[in-house]
């Protein structure tokens, strides 16, 4: 039997080791060169290092060098803030990192789900993606400062967290959606629904949000002014009866067809019970929105010079606009 799958948040159903010591977190050295030397070789047959070294830039040299350029510009710039990131943080990332892999895992065996379970289960999601442990690494200290200036420049106002706490506290609902495309796929719908087909399944098979599709288009559920959703759905929401379903509801280039699930009342939660817990969900949402701004600012502010032709060719080839004099 098909196992429920979880909601998938409004937000993205309208469009897929051992700590540092404390202080400023390093990159692990490269080790030196061996120039001379062979890197390996083949029955005897030496395979030469500087070669392999030019396969390795010219396959994933820019990659790299973009992740170690926002790194570098991240890392100054919350240095000249006053702002740090220890190996304790790093580690913390790691391991919500490793906590997220093990809930993915069935739920059946739960001596399975430990550390050395989440670290097997991370090994081979590298390997299968041919990134190595040392560049994950590098990921999550980029992050860890993208974060801390992300986190500096955000402000929430006392608005905001009562539209907060209207959409986590208020009346909501919760929905099923299915989006399809101005096509023939809207009456076959239609017409499967009133002959009694089951709604879940139809979106799993017709839905064209490929997010929401495999839940069965099941949503979180949201307020009357949840600004996550499109005013058009929030509104036909609110007017459905339980398990009634929808016309379908033109939003931009697709259709929507929606059926209410359950209406949640209001809670008897007091707002300033939770206000500490409506920041931190504020932040947490629009957090990956700031770091990857940051991101791209710093980037395209970024004065690069690079000295190998082959990385240097790549490399402003695919950002003609970082080609420019150094400072």
């Amino acid at each position: 039997m098909q196992q429920p799958a979880e909601p998938v948040p409004v937000s993205d159903a309208w469009q897929e080791a051992q700590a540092d010591p404390p202080g400023e977190v390093a990159l692990p050295a490269a080790p030196p060169p061996a120039p001379g030397h062979p890197i390996a070789t083949v029955d005897g047959e030496p395979i030469d290092r500087d070669r392999l070294v030019r396969l390795l830039l010219a396959g994933r040299g820019s990659d790299l060098l973009e992740q170690l350029i926002v790194l570098e510009l991240a890392r100054g710039r919350a240095q000249a803030a006053g702002l740090t990131v220890t190996g304790g943080e790093v580690q913390a990332d790691y391991d919500e990192a490793l906590g997220s892999l093990l809930n993915q895992l069935p739920a059946a065996d739960e001596t399975a789900l430990d550390r050395d379970a989440g670290q097997r289960l991370l090994d081979r999601v590298l390997a299968g993606r041919r990134i190595s442990h040392e560049e994950y690494r590098l990921g999550l200290l980029r992050n860890a400062y993208l974060r801390k200036l992300a986190l500096a420049r955000m402000q929430v106002g006392e608005q905001e967290l009562r539209e907060e706490f209207a959409r986590a506290y208020g009346d909501r609902v919760r929905v099923r959606h299915i989006q399809l495309a101005p096509t023939a796929d809207i009456d076959r719908v239609q017409r499967a629904l009133q002959a009694g087909a089951d709604f879940a399944d139809l979106a799993r098979e017709y839905s064209a949000n490929t997010i929401t599709a495999p839940s069965g288009g099941l949503l979180q559920p949201f307020s009357r002014d949840d600004p996550d959703v499109p005013a058009l759905l929030r509104e036909a929401a609110f007017r459905l009866d339980t398990g009634e379903v929808s016309n379908p509801i033109r939003v931009d280039n697709w259709h929507h067809i929606i059926r209410l699930e359950e209406r949640l009342p209001a809670s008897d939660v007091a707002f300033d019970e939770v206000r500490g817990e409506l920041r931190e969900r504020l932040l947490a949402r629009r957090l990956p929105v700031e770091m990857e701004r940051i991101s791209a600012q710093l980037f395209e502010q970024a004065r690069v010079e690079i000295f190998d032709p082959a990385l240097k060719a790549e490399f402003f080839k695919r950002h003609p606009e970082l080609r420019r004099s150094p400072r």
